[in-house]
């Protein structure tokens, strides 16, 4: 990083330094790697001239900012995954000393709200049980399909679960 030596180090720089030892971190998964990239394409899309932009310039102000017009479209995991990226571009800038303080670190992180889980329903399951088992009753030789069409079957009776059949044997 010669830019360093003279005190100044652009986003870029540090950018470039971030993927390389992302690419080069064995502890990360290949979709971890290709996310925390399509992480930092979202910061620098949604933040014009940052890539030029020297890190003595970049200010806790200027974050936040960023972090209210950001916040607005992405969704909850979008944003703080692209919060930690800056952080840690903003740390590679410290560790060089472009700067003594990561202005990131103020950026609140936004609520990820859980999803209503719906439990799946079985396919021809959608008739009560009681009107098979009474529909059975009317049809004593026959299984009874969840539809009510009549089947031909012998003399015991099971549920066969996979066609959604009760047969009455």
């Amino acid at each position: 990083m010669e830019k360093t030596i003279q005190g100044k180090l652009p986003f870029g720089a540090a950018a470039e330094t971030f993927k390389a030892r992302l690419m080069d971190d064995k502890s990360l998964k290949p979709r971890s790697k290709s996310y925390r990239l399509e992480r930092l394409q979202a910061l620098l899309r949604s933040w014009p001239n940052l890539e030029g932009l020297d890190f003595g310039k970049i200010k806790k102000h200027d974050c936040q900012e960023w972090a209210k017009r950001f916040g607005k479209d992405a969704s909850a995991t979008a944003f703080n995954n692209t919060v930690g990226t800056l952080r840690m571009i903003l740390d590679i800038a410290i560790e060089f000393g472009a700067c003594c303080d990561n202005p990131a670190k103020f950026i609140g992180k936004h609520r990820v709200r859980a999803k209503q889980l719906e439990l799946p329903r079985r396919i021809g399951l959608s008739c009560h049980f009681a009107t098979l088992v009474f529909q059975s009753r009317a049809f004593p030789v026959c299984a009874v399909q969840c539809d009510g069409q009549p089947i031909r079957s012998p003399s015991r009776s099971r549920f066969d679960w996979k066609n959604s059949l009760l047969r009455i044997f």
